[in-house]
This record gives C-alpha cells, sequence and structure tokens, in this order.
C-alpha cells in the first residue's frame, strides 16, 4: 500500500485516501463515462 505522496513543491506527506479519491473522481465527471466508484476504490487500494 502507497504510504507517502511527493507533492508538486516537493514535500513528501502522508497518503490520503480521502483527498486522492476526491480528485479522482472530480477527474471522472470530465469524461463521458463519468463517476465509477468501483474503479476509484482499485485505484486507491494499490
Amino acid at each position: 500500500m502507497i504510504q507517502t505522496v511527493v507533492k508538486r513543491d516537493g514535500r513528501i506527506v502522508g497518503f490520503n485516501d480521502q483527498k486522492i479519491m476526491g480528485a479522482i473522481r472530480k477527474a471522472m465527471m470530465h469524461t463521458d463515462k463519468g463517476e465509477d466508484e468501483r474503479l476509484v476504490q482499485q485505484i486507491t487500494d494499490m
């Protein structure tokens, strides 16, 4: 499981699955297929 994330400014912070899930959902809403909760879970469970 992912434990840390490197931010754009170079900081290393703890993995926050809720923030990642929110960002993925927002990106999905800008596609033709819309949100796919199962895919969101698969991505964040890696």
